[in-house]
């Protein structure tokens, strides 16, 4: 691959947004090629879909989920602002065709589908827990710590409450 670089390039929801992210750093980690994330601003039309009336949908800023130290090192808003997410040609392919086929338009915008039911060798297990390992490394701003500290938290005094028979 002439480019180095795997890029998380999602302009839809949160968790897509994340799973790419993590998708990208496991490459990234996998290939030791270059991670970075295009964080595009989240753009909502309508309010109502089929009859439905809908939430408000937001997207909070990248400055607001992330430190400024991650995204001074692996954000690239303004110089890839395209989606194109190619992935389809590695469908039951060694995870190491990735490496040998380049971009059409690089670098690499990653997918957001799980890697192992792409690629044909990509064992579900290690890759599950790569993921965990993954997520627990990315910088994540103070305030989404707290609410990850808030969630444990909850997780915690349930399972006394209920003599830890939840997940």
């Amino acid at each position: 691959m002439d480019e180095k670089l795997i890029l998380a390039s999602r302009n839809d929801g949160l968790g897509e947004r994340l799973r790419a992210l993590l998708n990208a750093l496991y490459l990234a980690k996998h290939f030791d090629l270059k991670f970075g994330f295009v964080w595009h601003k989240f753009k909502t039309h309508a309010d109502e879909i089929a009859g439905n009336k809908l939430a408000p949908i937001s997207m909070l800023e990248k400055e607001e989920i992330f430190t400024p130290d991650f995204i001074s090192k692996y954000c690239y808003n303004g110089l890839f602002e395209d989606m194109k997410d190619e992935f389809g040609k590695f469908k039951r392919k060694s995870i190491n065709e990735f490496i040998k086929i380049p971009a059409l338009n690089p670098p690499y915008r990653i997918t957001q589908k799980r890697l192992d039911t792409i690629f044909n060798d990509v064992n579900t297990k290690e890759y599950k827990e790569s993921l965990v390992k993954i997520f627990d490394e990315i910088d994540f701003h103070k305030d989404i710590k707290a609410l990850f500290q808030k969630a444990r938290d909850k997780i915690s005094a349930l399972k006394s409450t209920w003599g830890g028979g939840i997940c």
